[in-house]
């Protein structure tokens, strides 16, 4: 037999043996999940826990979402969104409430000058003082703690008179997100601090929690408060 002027012919016993070539093993397909997902492993089942009061995870996502996009630059002094610096405690030793993972790092899109930036939504809990609303109109500039609390005095005349607009209270609570608008956690005031942040837990949505969701979702498709309340926070005064 010449080279080059013959094929050589293979047996299959001659590559996988006398028995011929082996099947291929079945490999057990991945398991897909239920359609259905529990409520409990959604944002729907979370509330971020503060002792300023409770926001709920699905509602600050909306409120968010319906806000003002983060800003390349500084808007002025009380206006929202703006940058959240995410620097917290002593100046010579800082802490950050967000880590590097959670902020994002500069560079992944160095052409936007918003680029690796935090920023903070104010965000409020559906129980409020009269005559404050529990909303943040995003297209005013926040009141300073002086109006606000001037505002909530029974003998002040913005509170007597109910066709006057309330102050624009920006409260103590914050969505912190990314520059795309993505929520990455709550931060608050603590009580008697009006500069510093603590960052808020995250717990399951409590029966209060609930009735809150609920009453939030009234408000957006009636663009008013249901009446009679709903849930256990209905006996707080509004």
């Amino acid at each position: 037999m010449g080279c080059g002027d013959s094929k050589l012919e293979l047996n299959p016993g001659d590559i996988s043996g006398a028995e011929g070539p082996r099947p291929v093993a079945d490999v057990p397909r991945p398991r897909v999940p239920n359609d259905k997902v529990n409520s409990a492993n959604t944002p729907a089942g979370f509330q971020y826990n503060t002792p300023r009061g409770n926001l709920q995870m699905d509602r600050v996502n909306q409120i968010v979402q319906n806000a003002p996009g983060a800003p390349a630059h500084g808007l002025g002094r009380g206006v929202f969104p703006k940058h959240y610096r995410n620097q917290e405690g002593p100046r010579d030793n800082p802490h950050h409430n967000l880590s590097g993972f959670e902020s994002g790092r500069p560079g992944q899109d160095p052409g936007d000058p918003r680029d690796g930036r935090l920023y903070e939504y104010p965000v409020k809990t559906m129980a409020q003082p009269q005559p404050l609303k529990n909303t943040f109109d995003y297209t005013r500039r926040a009141a300073t703690l002086a109006q606000t609390i001037r505002a909530t005095r029974p003998d002040d005349e913005d509170f007597r008179d109910p066709t006057r607009e309330p102050p624009n209270d920006p409260g103590a609570l914050r969505a912190v997100t990314n520059k795309d608008g993505q929520v990455m956690g709550v931060v608050y005031h603590p009580e008697g601090n009006r500069n510093g942040y603590e960052r808020a837990r995250i717990e399951p949505l409590d029966a209060q929690g609930r009735g809150e969701q609920a009453r939030y979702r009234d408000q957006q498709l009636a663009s008013s408060s249901t009446w009679p309340r709903r849930g256990p926070e209905s006996s707080v005064p509004q």
